[in-house]
C-alpha cells in the first residue's frame, strides 16, 4: 500500500504500511519479521546447515513453528520454521498483522487531548512533521519506520479527501520528534491497559536476575 499527499504543503508522499501480498500468513497469524541488515534461511534448524537464500531486514515471513535446534556457543537454540527454511529466532521478531479502524476524535485525559497506541502492523512508515530529525535512532534509521509493539502518543487526527485517516505522533518521552502515521496502523490502548498494577501497593521493585536471564 502507498500513502497519498498529507495536504500539508511542506509534506512529502506518506508511504504506507507492510501488507500481506506475497503470501497468505499461517491460521494463527503469526508473522517474523528480520532484525538484523541480512539473514540466511537455512535447509534446517542448525547453523551448521546450508544456506537456501538470503533474507533482508524487515522482510515478514510466515512463522509456522519453533524447533529446538543447534547454534553453539548460544544460549538460544531455538529455530523458526518458514515455508522456505529455518531462521535463528533470535534474528526475527514476532509479529501479526493487525490493522484497526481510525478514531475520528481523541478523548481528553490528565495529559491534554490525545491517546496512547500501540503499533499492531509489523512495520509502517511514517514522514516526519517536524524535520531535521532529533532523535539519535531517526537520525541513524535508513528507512524510517515504526515497528510492531512500540507505543506512541497521538494528539491530532487528520482525514484527507480520499477518506484516509492519518494520526500525528508526538515523542513525548523522547527528543520531540513528530510523526505523520497511517492510521491503521495504530491500536488505541484502553484504559485498563495502562491503568497503575496493584496502585495500593506501597512496596514495588523491579527484579532482574542476570544469571537466569529473567525480569519480574
Amino acid at each position: 500500500m502507498r500513502g497519498a499527499a498529507i495536504g500539508l504543503g511542506a509534506f512529502a508522499l506518506l508511504p504506507g504500511r507492510w501488507t500481506a501480498e506475497e503470501f497468505e500468513a499461517p491460521e494463527d497469524g503469526r508473522l517474523g519479521r528480520v532484525t538484523v541488515d541480512r539473514v540466511d534461511v537455512r535447509a534446517g534448524p542448525s547453523i551448521d546447515s546450508p544456506s537456501v537464500g538470503v533474507l533482508d531486514a524487515d522482510t515478514i515471513v510466515p512463522w509456522l513453528r519453533e524447533r529446538t535446534g543447534s547454534h553453539p556457543l548460544r544460549t538460544n537454540q531455538r529455530w523458526v520454521e518458514t515455508p522456505e527454511g529455518y531462521i535463528w529466532s533470535a534474528n526475527l521478531q514476532p509479529v501479526r498483522d493487525q490493522p484497526n479502524t481510525p478514531v475520528s476524535s481523541l478523548p481528553s485525559t490528565s495529559l491534554g487531548e490525545g491517546m496512547w497506541a500501540q503499533v499492531s502492523v509489523p512495520w509502517t512508515d511514517f514522514v516526519l512533521a517536524n524535520p531535521p530529525a532529533r532523535s539519535p535512532w531517526l537520525r541513524s534509521a535508513s528507512k524510517p519506520r515504526l515497528y510492531s509493539s512500540q507505543v506512541f502518543w497521538v494528539d491530532q487526527v487528520k482525514t484527507e479527501s480520499d477518506g484516509r485517516t492519518f494520526y500525528r505522533v508526538f515523542e513525548r518521552y523522547g527528543y520531540g520528534d513528530i510523526f505523520w502515521v497511517p492510521a491503521e496502523s495504530l491500536r488505541p490502548l484502553t484504559a485498563e491497559e495502562i491503568a497503575p498494577i496493584n496502585p495500593e501497593a506501597e512496596d514495588k521493585r523491579v527484579l532482574v536476575y542476570v544469571t537466569r536471564q529473567s525480569l519480574s
